[in-house]
């Protein structure tokens, strides 16, 4: 494995075992339910702002396996 990805992998799992992270990712799944209400949206702008956070809390959520996924492929 490449040292700068073996150091990335590493941090990153570090990060992943912190409480705070699996409190931000509580929150974060907590805010997810509140901005994937079509209900609250109010016009088109708002829609599109909401899609962008739903797009940020999936990249974040889903962190974890895609750094999974680099330490696999770099094995």
């Amino acid at each position: 494995m490449d040292r700068a990805i073996e150091i990335y992998v590493d941090s990153m799992y570090e990060m992943f075992r912190t409480k705070g992270w699996k409190i931000l990712i509580e929150d974060l799944s907590n805010s997810k339910i509140q901005c994937n209400s079509v209900e609250a949206t109010k016009d088109n702008d708002d829609l599109q702002f909401r899609k962008g956070q739903l797009d940020i809390i999936a990249f974040i959520t889903s962190l974890e396996t895609q750094v999974e996924k680099v330490h696999e492929e770099n094995l």
